[in-house]
């Protein structure tokens, strides 16, 4: 609930500020969730753990063992049979899950011991038993010709080729992917690559066209010796002889693939010249390609990118009339309106907009198909181009100047764009600001954090707001990147003025202004920490802002030195916090600020807390039981502290006394009768299940029980279970990356459990550590077992985080074929982010590989995580959009039920013919109490008909099942209507028969019945039943009282 104080209205106008260059890549790292498990120095000496630290940075090598197991595994994947062995079923996704994150070492170990073992060499059977399916046998053969840190660029041209014999229009999409972004260089590394593949033709002087002027025969020659005699190129004259001949090599490869296009042919011609080496010209060549091919995607590849031609390409293509004309009605004219966007887009931008993506994910059948997440991630997609456009433009505007030059009026365009977008799109202030924020910062920064706080209210009157406690504890914890950001005077100017936007009371304004300024004047990060609202101030906040006894206590546990300092020198402001601590806190916020105050009236500093103290503090700040675990277990593990708590209570210490209740409050399991909790020290296992610790994280507990009640356990264990329980005893307790992941994949549990900790893994080494000390300690391939848990969209992510680093490409490449058919059907634009997410990822490589330089890791990482994200939430649209319909049927139901409960008018009746939301209808039915002319049931069943007729349909197409919330509860599960049994679908229309099923929210009116109706299980079905009340000749929904307010 918002702060209850008394709001003037004030606008707040930006100005232009000049902007210094800060670096957005300088984000806080990720909370440090990892268990840190220690090496055992006395087990390791005794042999029972292997030492599985780094030496000297790198990891042990996989035993013998291991690699016989590969090799194995490997055999079994390629002998599987099915029909009870008399058909061959090879498991090629398997073989390809062990031979990805391995080195080439030990892909070469694998081979040798494959053939010492089997009599065959592993590419012979790999050949043998999945040659028949060319695209997988083409993605085993490019794995075990990878190179180390290396993409193989040959391997995934035949990758796209073989699928281009199966599915052509995919196939050429993916060649197109294989060569698009790569430079001219590694053009000729795809050449040195074919040419190892099986059947592959040696380099020879046939690809030099007979009609060759004598020039380019004479560099074609050269190229062609220097490739055959394996000898790098000397010099810059032979470097380009060498490029030249590779490149001819590739397009005849290219040139004879089965399902080729011609106008695929053609762009592809042009694109193995290398990106370094694409002129203005040559993408104008391809973008006209395809457009006489009419294909939008290969446009979109054609002209992606903000390399500097590039974008000069589409600035000349854009301002040719005649070509616009073409281009228009081929792909604009008569395509839908976010089609038509995109198309738009690709020739001014090369790639997905993310106005687009606004538009397109806003205004959905009156905004109840809205997806506001999307908007987030589109916008918190920006590319660095983006992010400085937007920016420029942005004080462009706000100077109210004209462009200086070109480039200016292209920002300052980009800018406007944005602006209409979000202007069509209905969107608030508050809105604004959290999507100008996330584009001009690629992310959330305290603009978007602090005007998130404000909520929505319910039914638009209902609870909502926000309240000056969280406000200013969210300026107070900032990070060192919101720090770095006060820096830029702009910014700041921004987070000033957006305050306004949902927080118009001036006091609180000048407090929050105040923090501000003060902070972005610190010298540094950690000075910045010191600055805080005063004891005091939390006190007021308790009073009106919002804030709790539990907050003031945890402000007395953290005070600013400063306030520390006065309390210990100024007698009346101790007295004054001491007698609000006396007479406003109770129990333990009362013995926790005590404790405190006690040390700062003696030092003058803000206090160290104790172990004691900071489980104290942690419940005042709501911290969970399982986030208090490890502290209380550090408490308990002195002999001495559980001696004292295990008294008698008439025997113990007021501290004894105080201390237990402290616990107990952490652990409320601990008040259990015949809890072991202060006997041993250590929160019972099943009391951590219930506190949500995953099973597969409680062997560390179970290796420190007694050997006695270890065994307990031990008894309904599989071999498995009790192999990973060994591991940990012998480790002293400790569990590793490898355990975990060992035991989600025997115990089941979130495969995104452990992602925190594999993200950490950054080095080859400590990939190739985690995959080795698996598979030395469970003899199973890691990448084998926990893969196939992974989602598919997840599924790239996850394979990258275990194999070894590479330049970006692979990872590209893979994205490109997995997503291509990933993507479904929405009425929103999630479909779009994730196109405009493989466009970002094509772009970034292409600017990077162009100037001969390999895309950053981090820039890596962001993508993927982009593109992981843009397809779970495209998949995830239907169903959402599915709820959004059935939650619209309830909710037209509930305004229908409330109509007949309160009355209408003929104006209530015109809007929702007009399709208002019911939630605005609602509200205002509520606020003119009015029992006027009563809506009519035609009216009411014909509006309800049409959206149940959508979800209906919906769901009949997709069979799906999943509940459809509506509001606050599960409304119903909806099949489609049957005539035999009248089976409700989503809620059926109010009738004058047998019975309603309609669901209806609580609404709050000064002389009225609000209709209350709670769902019903009927039968076979779950349907909000409603007996049928007569009056006069309708029906109407029978209501629960709810007491008006």
């Amino acid at each position: 609930m918002a702060d209850k104080v008394e709001k003037t209205e004030k606008v707040v106008t930006p100005v232009a500020a000049d902007r210094p260059v800060v670096d957005m890549t300088k984000r806080d790292p990720a909370v440090d969730t990892t268990r840190i498990a220690a090496d055992t120095a006395d087990m390791t000496k005794k042999g029972l753990v292997t030492n599985l630290t780094l030496t000297d940075g790198s990891a042990p090598p996989a035993t013998p063992e291991a690699i016989a197991k590969d090799a194995e595994l490997i055999r079994l994947a390629l002998t599987k049979t099915s029909w009870g062995g008399l058909k061959s079923s090879p498991d090629a996704e398997a073989v390809e899950r062990i031979l990805d994150p391995k080195n080439a070492k030990d892909r070469a170990a694998v081979e040798k011991k494959y053939e010492e073992t089997y009599g065959t060499k592993l590419r012979d059977d790999v050949k043998k038993y999945i040659g028949t399916d060319g695209v997988n046998f083409r993605t085993v053969e490019a794995m075990l010709n990878r190179t180390d840190s290396r993409t193989n660029f040959g391997g995934n041209l035949e990758v796209a080729i073989e699928t281009a014999k199966v599915d052509p229009e995919k196939g050429n999409r993916l060649m197109r992917s294989a060569v698009g972004s790569l430079n001219s260089d590694q053009i000729s590394q795809m050449a040195t690559d074919l040419q190892k593949v099986d059947g592959a033709k040696a380099p020879t002087a046939d690809v030099i066209p007979a009609n060759a002027a004598e020039a380019q025969r004479k560099e074609l020659t050269l190229g062609l010796d220097i490739a055959t005699s394996g000898r790098k190129p000397a010099n810059e004259t032979e470097r380009a002889a060498y490029n030249a001949y590779q490149k001819a090599y590739v397009d005849r490869v290219i040139s004879e693939t089965p399902g080729l296009t011609d106008a695929n042919r053609q762009v592809l011609g042009i694109m193995t010249q290398g990106v370094d080496h694409r002129s203005a010209d040559d993408i104008k060549k391809m973008a006209n390609i395809a457009l006489g091919a009419g294909d939008l995607k290969m446009f979109g590849d054609a002209v992606n990118g903000d390399t500097p031609n590039a974008i000069a390409a589409r600035k000349t293509l854009s301002a040719d009339q005649d070509f616009v004309k073409q281009y228009n009605e081929k792909f604009v004219t008569n395509a839908n309106q976010t089609q038509a966007d995109v198309a738009k887009d690709l020739l001014s931008e090369g790639k997905v907009s993310i106005p687009t993506i606004i538009k397109g994910d806003s205004n959905i059948l009156f905004g109840l198909l809205d997806n506001p997440k999307n908007i987030d991630l589109a916008a918190s997609s920006s590319t660095p181009k983006e992010q400085k456009d937007f920016s420029a433009g942005k004080e462009i505007a706000l100077a109210n100047r004209q462009p200086a030059n070109e480039q200016e009026a292209a920002q300052l365009a980009y800018y406007q764009k944005v602006q209409q977008a979000m202007t069509d799109a209905g969107m608030s202030k508050k809105q604004r600001d959290i999507t100008e924020d996330e584009i001009a910062h690629g992310g959330k920064t305290l603009i978007s954090r602090l005007a998130e706080l404000d909520k929505p209210s319910t039914l638009g009157f209902i609870g909502g707001g926000h309240t000056t406690q969280e406000m200013m504890s969210t300026l107070e914890n900032m990070t060192p990147a919101d720090y770095n950001l006060l820096k830029d005077p702009a910014y700041k100017r921004d987070l000033l003025a957006s305050t306004w936007n949902y927080e118009t009371n001036e006091d609180v304004n000048r407090r929050m202004a105040q923090m501000i300024e003060a902070k972005a004047a610190a010298p540094n990060f950690e000075a910045s920490q010191a600055i805080k609202r005063t004891v005091w101030e939390v006190y007021r906040d308790t009073q009106s802002g919002g804030a709790t006894d539990k907050n003031l206590a945890s402000a007395i546990a953290s005070m600013s030195p400063a306030d520390a300092a006065k309390y210990k020198s100024d007698a009346d402001y101790r007295k004054r916090i001491d007698d609000i601590v006396e007479n406003n806190l109770y129990n333990g916020a009362k013995d926790l600020a005590k404790s405190v105050l006690e040390q700062v009236a003696k030092t003058g500093k803000p206090a160290e807390l104790s172990t004691l103290q900071q489980i104290q503090k942690n419940t005042m700040d709501g911290v969970s039981p399982l986030q208090q675990i490890n502290l209380v277990e550090k408490l308990l593990a002195d002999p001495k502290v559980r001696e004292g708590l295990n008294k008698d209570w008439r025997e113990q210490t007021d501290e004894q006394k105080k201390m237990r209740a402290t616990i107990m409050d952490a652990i409320p399991t601990a008040v259990r009768p015949g809890q072991t909790l202060f006997q041993d020290g250590h929160v019972p296992i099943f009391d951590k299940i219930a506190y949500g610790v995953p099973r597969s994280q409680l062997y560390g507990d179970m290796a420190r029980l007694p050997e006695d009640q270890r065994a307990l356990f031990a008894r309904n264990m599989s071999d498995s279970e009790k192999a990973i329980l060994d591991n940990v005893v012998a480790q002293g307790g400790q569990e590793r990356l490898e355990d975990r992941m060992r035991a989600i994949v025997v115990n089941g549990g979130s495969y995104k459990d452990i992602q925190g900790e594999l993200a950490k893994l950054t080095t080859d080494e400590q990939k190739k550590a985690l995959l080795n000390a698996y598979e030395n300690k469970y003899h199973s391939n890691l990448s084998n077992d926990y893969i196939p848990l992974v989602d598919a969209a997840d599924k790239v992510q996850y394979q990258t985080y275990l194999k070894p680093n590479g330049d970006g490409n692979q990872t590209a490449f893979e994205h490109a074929k997995t997503t291509d058919g990933l993507t479904r059907f929405a009425f929103d634009a999630s479909a779009q982010t994730v196109e405009r997410a493989l466009q970002i990822e094509k772009g970034m490589l292409a600017e990077f590989q162009a100037l001969h330089k390999q895309l950053p890791k981090e820039m890596q990482e962001k993508i993927n995580t982009l593109i992981t994200n843009a397809v779970e939430q495209n998949r995830a649209a239907p169903i959402e959009e599915i709820k959004a319909l059935g939650k619209a049927a309830v909710d037209v139901a509930a305004v229908v039920a409330t109509v007949y409960t309160l009355g209408g008018s003929a104006a209530l009746a015109a809007t929702i013919r007009a399709g208002e939301t019911a939630a605005a209808v609602i509200s205002r039915v509520a606020a003119e109490r009015t029992a006027a002319a009563v809506l009519e049931r035609e009216v009411a069943a014909t509006t309800t008909n049409a959206v149940i007729d959508t979800a209906a349909t919906r769901i009949a197409g997709g069979a799906v099942t999943e509940p459809l919330v509506a509001a606050d509860r599960v409304a119903t599960v909806a099949e489609p209507i049957v005539a035999a049994d009248r089976t409700a679908a989503v809620v059926e229309p109010v009738v004058a028969a047998d019975r309603t099923a309609a669901v209806v929210e609580p609404v709050v009116a000064a002389d009225r019945t609000a209709a209350v109706v709670e769902p019903v299980v009927a039968a076979d079905r779950t349907a909000a039943v409603v007996e049928p009340v007569v009056a006069a000749d309708r029906t109407a929904a029978v209501v629960e009282p709810v007491v008006a307010a």
